[in-house]
């Protein structure tokens, strides 16, 4: 697998990153390939499920924090999110808004999905950072026409990686 990554405290805005005790953010690139692709229609599970999320303003997303064992390493989480993204068809679907306000699904054979990797503090408490990434992965709407329905963010403190945080 080949993987891209650079770093970004753009995607917390100038400050930021210090109060949730990061040092840094890094952001791998993690090219997937699955079966199936193509666009249509939402079914009507899906259109009821889109308008509670619109009227709510939610994403109506769930996250989970999984701790590490020792010895963990970002190949291994890049792996796991492409592994993920190839199986699961869900994982690899954006939304079309459509002027005329149908909204159609895409879902896509191929491309790439961002794994995060932040460092925490060294005085800082590794776990209450990875609360604090959960929670923001939370409160961030996805943008349903850029962004793969997945978020996965590794922490980091003093080079080994503690703790995965995922938000779908």
């Amino acid at each position: 697998m080949s993987i891209c990554c650079w770093s970004d405290d753009a995607a917390y805005g100038v400050g930021n990153a210090r109060r949730l005790g990061e040092s840094m953010a890094e952001r791998v690139l993690v090219p997937f390939t699955g079966e199936g692709s193509g666009v249509d229609v939402l079914s009507w599970g899906q259109e009821h499920i889109w308008q509670a999320m619109r009227a709510s303003g939610s994403s109506l997303a769930m996250s989970a924090i999984r701790p590490l064992a020792p010895g963990a390493t970002v190949e291994q989480f890049a792996d796991e999110l492409g592994f993920y993204m190839s199986r699961f068809q869900t994982m690899r679907t954006r939304l079309r808004l459509r002027p005329d306000g149908r909204t159609l699904q895409v879902v896509e054979s191929a491309g790439e999905v961002e794994l995060e990797i932040v460092d925490a503090d060294p005085d800082a408490d590794p776990a209450k950072l990875a609360e604090a990434v959960s929670a923001r992965h939370y409160d961030t709407p996805f943008d349903y026409e850029r962004d793969w329905p997945v978020r996965m963010t590794l922490v980091r403190q003093g080079g080994s990686l503690t703790h995965m945080v995922m938000t779908l």
